[in-house]
């Protein structure tokens, strides 16, 4: 027996618990156990959401909503991307790409469909801008820039100039994020 948590691609929603699949609605796999606490109001499915998950790449994941602004850890919503020197893009992963060469900031992802076609459902994604902090390298407590990117232009573009100009060269970034991954690829 399969049991499920449907869900609104756009939005993350659940609309339901099931133990039946559905044939025209998103939906992903939830063990017995959680099913259990949902029809039991053990849970409350509105406090969760189904986002997409960067460790299994096009497929979703079950997440908490934040209760409120005093339960926000900032230690698991801000992080400091992972420093990569090559440049082999894996998929689903935004890259933002310090090329001291040219003395550029460009971005760049290769993206499943899957992937795509959640983003592009995702409420306001393609007016959204994400802001990314450029610090002293490993401390964020000095801030020397910061890269501000439209969110669609991952959409549109395989790889596109962010800004001119970088002040310092060995810096650390960092920014928000929900549910995606960022690496910082350094061209030498």
């Amino acid at each position: 027996m399969i049991f499920c948590a449907i869900f609104d691609a756009a939005t993350g929603n659940i609309s339901a618990i099931s133990n039946v699949v559905p044939e025209d609605k998103n939906y992903i796999e939830i063990t017995q156990h959680q099913y259990k606490q949902f029809v039991n109001n053990e849970l409350d499915y509105g406090m969760f959401l189904v986002v997409p998950d960067p460790e299994t790449k096009g497929s979703y994941k079950l997440v908490e909503k934040t209760k409120n602004k005093q339960e926000f850890d900032v230690s698991k919503s801000i992080h400091e991307f992972d420093k990569v020197y090559k440049n082999k893009f894996d998929e689903d992963i935004f890259y933002i790409i310090q090329d001291n060469k040219k003395n550029k900031w460009f971005a760049k992802a290769k993206l499943n469909p899957n992937y795509i076609s959640f983003l592009q459902q995702t409420k306001n994604f393609s007016e959204s801008k994400k802001v990314i902090y450029i610090t002293q390298e490993n401390n964020p407590n000095v801030l020397i820039d910061k890269l501000v990117i439209n969110q669609e232009d991952f959409l549109k573009h395989k790889e596109f100039v962010i800004k001119e100009g970088i002040e310092q060269e060995n810096v650390s970034l960092y920014t928000a994020v929900v549910h995606e991954t960022y690496k910082h690829l350094i061209r030498e």
